[in-house]
């Protein structure tokens, strides 16, 4: 099942297969999830707070921010004890288009409570090997092979990504980066090429036990690795989760580590999500992990789209 990408528009039949897969997509998710008893729910497009991460950038809207992603809205019903939920809907980050990326896109996000963040790894790939029966040539999407973050970097790169970071950045130069002013950079341009040259083309690769400067909001193990996980086709990027902080101390070292960041690289100043904070420090978060699949992506996959325009609802 391929789309045009030659820029017109597309004809009737292009556009009601481009419609009938996604419906159908939809549809099984909500199967899914409806079958394990957990909850769909819908919060704010637009929030309060920018995204503080340093590779985000958010957009404006009247009144507050048009939402990067609903983790921190999906996080007060945790803490106010909602249990297991999910949604899809929209994300919005400002700056990203390409053939991979848009400004606009759709997630999938789901939290499990008292779950670690390897058995919502195993869950996540559920999914997608559930989602990938819509296209019988990708039924191998749910053959997911694992492989911690480390051993991956020195396998294919023979480079330590928890190693000397000096190091790190010259891998990252070896390989073509002219860009690289701290190893959060360079493991941020080296993951693609590791994922875009080396994963196996024919089924998902997960990647777990990041690096700490790669934490985002994942919480560190005693042995200092993120426990955070994302998961790969063909290259491209299609889910990523964690094992999440529970308290709101916790979530405040988190966005101060983000601003010194976005300082340091001269990027805009960004406050912290200050309701969220406030529900945190009334009722602390549960025991649990979260997970974003990206639902154009994972069409792309299974359309075997070249380009992210070919799967748009209206391109």
């Amino acid at each position: 099942m391929g789309f045009s990408v030659s820029g017109a528009l597309p004809g009737r039949a292009e556009t009601a297969a481009r419609l009938r897969l996604r419906t159908r997509a939809v549809r099984r998710v909500r199967a899914f999830f409806d079958a394990r008893g957990v909850l769909e729910v819908t919060t704010p497009c637009i929030v309060g707070a920018a995204a503080g991460e340093p590779g985000i950038a958010s957009m404006p809207s009247e009144g507050g921010w048009l939402r990067s992603s609903p983790e921190f809205e999906m996080k007060r019903l945790l803490a106010a004890g909602g249990g297991d939920v999910w949604q899809m809907g929209p994300a919005f980050r400002s700056g990203e288009r390409g053939a991979h990326h848009r400004p606009e896109f759709t997630l999938i996000e789901w939290y499990r409570v008292g779950w670690d963040y390897l058995r919502l790894l195993d869950e996540t790939a559920e999914l997608l090997s559930c989602l990938s029966r819509l296209h019988p040539p990708n039924a191998r999407l749910g053959d997911c092979a694992r492989m911690p973050y480390r051993d991956a970097f020195l396998e294919h790169l023979d480079v330590d990504p928890f190693g000397d970071e000096r190091r790190v950045c010259a891998a990252a130069v070896a390989h073509g980066f002219d860009g690289c002013r701290d190893v959060n950079d360079a493991l941020d341009f080296l993951l693609p090429v590791l994922a875009g040259e080396h994963f196996p083309r024919d089924r998902l690769v997960a990647l777990y036990d990041f690096p700490p400067q790669q934490a985002s909001y994942a919480r560190l193990a005693t042995g200092g690795c993120a426990q955070r996980f994302e998961i790969f086709y063909r290259g491209l990027e299609l889910a990523n989760g964690a094992q999440e902080w529970t308290e709101a101390a916790d979530y405040r070292a988190c966005f101060a580590a983000d601003r010194a960041l976005r300082a340091r690289r001269g990027l805009p100043a960004t406050s912290p999500d200050e309701h969220f904070l406030a529900a945190l420090a009334r009722r602390s978060l549960p025991e649990c992990a979260g997970v974003a699949v990206g639902l154009e992506r994972l069409l792309m996959c299974l359309a075997d789209a070249r380009d992210i325009e070919e799967i748009l609802t209206l391109p």
